[in-house]
């Protein structure tokens, strides 16, 4: 799997190129920019390329292969009474060459063939040049003809036989899973801190904002001191407003600072030649109000989209295949072979071929074998043992099933709690700006003191903190819907695709001539 084109190295260079300059990031952008420049998504990219070679390695096995070999054999022995009353030789020697070679290979359904042709070269102290009793001189045969071998029992069918192809397959899945997986929570984790730096930034402007006010009620303070209408209490509330106010700037600015380096981390942003490392900025559009969602817009194409759940699915499947190559290997070993060729033995290669190809000498032979293990406690474990294995597979589907449902249900009731608090928050805003402006007119008129003007000046900027944090936390929640609900990529536009490579390698190639009996 692959980013599309849009996540391409040319864009991921213009966007670093953009965030040196202090264009603001967007979601999008800075998206892109995390899923270019991960490390830990570079590395599980080669993982899908790693399981389509072993799919080439399991078909590999289908393929026939031509073999070649070459013997020379010098034997000497002694006879006995009987083959020396006949030969006449006290020592019998002779000297071989052997000849082989042909096509083989192994079938979907376990049958093994071979197509070869024998030459032989036989010179010994019968057929020697020379002899009065020489048949031939030098001797030569040709053998031609094909061997087969089909397992009744063990190694029947295409449930055993295909069992580790088919993993191999199911496996190539499995890894394109997992990195959706992975590039899911790398945007969920991007996202994340994208909404906590737009959440940084507005809360200085926030801080700042109630410095600006701190420091005009210290003005006014300073002003009303010197016309006599206040007492030097309330020049010193002032103060100590003032005071807090650039304490809690000094505060926002630092966590501003944090949340720019995390950033820094997650893009993967490159330093300058001094080492100075250009701190981005976010162009992010918080919600005002929550969105209205229900658990059945969600719940059954969550069961389709979401890649962990499909990951477990494609595990119990790969399971299976396991488990029925498991029984087959616990079975005794019941083959059926058969074998037929030509014959022909003349003066040299060529008549002996000849010979052998008019079929005047034909041979052939078939029976059974059987094999049968004294103790059959490991093919009964290793069947056991994989049924477990199938069991756990399934129960976790069903387990991450009833995981799914709780996190939409979740994500979708949290979203009307936080639209509560935001309006909540809002409220509190609205009458902390009420009160502070009763007070401010009561102080005007020598009702109330400047503390009491300075504290709800502090109140009305924690209120506005709290509205902005109930803002960002709103944004984050529709981010974790999209995410429990598998839509996360799609909703910000970002379509993740498999590697050309690995799917060309799906058993579709090589196997093209079995791939229909394969299914």
């Amino acid at each position: 799997m692959t980013l599309k084109h849009a996540v391409a190295s040319g864009l991921a260079t213009a966007l670093t190129a953009s965030v040196l300059a202090q264009v603001p990031l967007t979601e999008r952008s800075a998206l892109e920019r995390a899923l270019s420049a991960n490390f830990d998504l570079q590395v599980e990219a080669l993982t899908p390329q790693i399981a389509a070679q072993e799919i080439l390695v399991e078909e590999a096995a289908f393929l026939p292969s031509a073999f070649a070999e070459a013997n020379y054999e010098d034997n000497r022995k002694s006879q006995n009474s009987i083959d020396f009353a006949a030969l006449q030789q006290r020592l019998f020697e002779e000297e071989n060459v052997v000849m082989r070679g042909g096509v083989g290979g192994k079938l979907p359904w376990g049958t093994t063939y071979e197509v070869s042709l024998q030459m032989r070269e036989l010179d010994n102290s019968v057929n020697r040049s020379g002899l009065p009793n020489a048949l031939f001189s030098p001797e030569f045969d040709a053998f031609g003809g094909i061997t087969l071998r089909q397992p009744l029992l063990r190694g029947f069918g295409k449930a055993a036989n295909l069992a580790n192809l088919r993993v191999a397959r199911a496996q190539l899945l499995i890894t394109e899973r997992t990195r959706e997986i992975m590039v899911n929570n790398k945007c969920v984790e991007v996202l994340n801190a994208f909404y906590d730096l737009a959440y940084a930034e507005a809360n200085v402007a926030v801080k700042q904002s109630a410095v600006g006010v701190a420091d005009q009620f210290l003005n006014e303070t300073n002003r009303r001191r010197e016309l006599g209408m206040l007492s030097p209490v309330d020049v010193s509330e002032a103060n100590v407003r003032v005071s807090e106010a650039n304490e809690e700037l000094i505060q926002a600015r630092d966590f501003l600072r944090e949340r720019q380096l995390e950033m820094v981390r997650l893009l993967a942003l490159p330093t300058s030649a001094s080492g100075v490392t250009s701190l981005p900025t976010v162009d992010a559009v918080l919600l005002e109000s929550a969105p209205v969602f229900s658990k059945a817009e969600f719940f059954p194409a969550a069961l389709e989209a979401r890649p962990d759940f499909q990951l477990a699915r494609e595990r119990v499947g790969q399971e299976s295949i396991r488990q029925a190559a498991a029984r087959n290997e616990a079975l005794p070993q019941l083959d059926l072979h058969f074998s037929y060729g030509l014959y022909g033995l003349a003066g040299d290669y060529g008549d002996a071929i000849d010979r052998a190809y008019s079929a005047d000498e034909p041979q052939w032979s078939g029976g059974l074998s059987v094999t049968v293990p004294l103790s059959r406690r490991d093919g009964r474990a290793k069947s056991q043992a994989a049924a477990l294995r199938l069991r756990q597979a399934e129960l976790r589907v069903d387990q991450l099933e009833e995981r799914i449902s709780i996190e939409i249900e979740n994500a979708v009731s949290r979203l009307e709690v936080l639209g509560q608090r935001l309006a909540t928050a809002r409220e509190s805003v609205r009458f902390a700006e009420e009160g502070l402006n009763l007070e401010r007119a009561r102080l005007e008129n020598g009702q109330t003191s400047g503390f009491a003007v300075s504290e709800l000046q502090r109140r009305l900027a924690d209120s506005r903190t709290r509205e902005l944090a109930a803002r960002v936390d709103l944004t984050k929640a529709v981010t974790e819907l999209h995410s429990v609900s598998g839509r996360l990529l799609a909703h910000h536009g970002i379509e993740v695709t498999r590697d050309d490579s690995a799917a060309t390698h799906r058993g579709l190639n090589i196997m093209a001539p079995f791939d229909a009996l394969m299914q």
